[in-house]
């Protein structure tokens, strides 16, 4: 059994497969159909390198956070064998707080990561949780100004205050938020997300065995 003082847990935040909301910023260089099948994608992506990195003992737990009720999440959950819960709170920063306060009274620390950046590895895990061991936070830059990853080992509600979440100004707000609490972060190198058809282009070259579940006649054109 794993001592809850030393547990680490990561929490994958994650919307539902929902015609029209997700993958919208996609459009019109691909039709709605096609982006629940890459956001499918990129979610079962995301689990099978959670569980990966369980099994090389960088994690120890894995839970499914989403945004919004979906027979999807209970075939998930008995996919991987992981917890599913219902994300609480309005703006993105609220409900990132709620469950990571939430977690965070069973384990000792913990990541809060998304399921559009595909490029996060055990490694990036690895190094975010060594990083998070000598420092109050942990964050993940994202090259369209957010961050994919946010680490901590305390509950801290007013980090995620004052942010305009969806801009290219949470990293730096996030940043400044961190500065007036007096609170020590690392951060990781930038990764980039699946937002843009120049995202697409870029991880067709890069992670061609993902991008293969994708419709590649329809990306053609992209």
């Amino acid at each position: 059994m794993i001592d809850l003082l030393s547990e680490k847990r990561v929490l994958v935040f994650a919307k539902a497969p929902v015609l029209g909301e997700v993958k919208t910023r996609l459009q019109p260089w691909v039709d709605q159909a096609q982006s629940v099948l890459i956001h499918r994608a990129m979610v079962k992506h995301t689990m099978n390198r959670l569980v990966d990195s369980m099994a090389a003992a960088v994690v120890d737990t894995i839970e499914l956070w989403a945004g919004s009720t979906h027979p999807w999440w209970q075939e998930l959950a008995k996919e991987y064998g992981v917890a599913v819960f219902q994300q609480q709170g309005s703006a993105l920063g609220e409900r990132m707080c709620n469950a990571g306060s939430d977690a965070l009274q069973r384990s000792s620390s913990v990541l809060i990561i998304g399921t559009d950046c595909p490029y996060i590895t055990l490694d990036y895990l690895r190094r975010a949780l060594v990083v998070l061991e000598e420092n109050d936070c942990v964050l993940g830059p994202a090259e369209d100004g957010g961050y994919v990853l946010i680490g901590l080992k305390q509950a801290q509600p007013d980090i995620f205050a004052g942010v305009n979440w969806g801009s290219e100004k949470v990293l730096d707000q996030t940043r400044a938020r961190l500065q007036q609490l007096r609170l020590a972060w690392g951060e990781l190198e930038v990764l980039s997300d699946i937002d843009r058809p120049e995202d697409l282009q870029k991880l067709f070259s890069v992670m061609p065995a993902l991008a293969s579940e994708f419709d590649v006649e329809l990306m053609a054109g992209v």
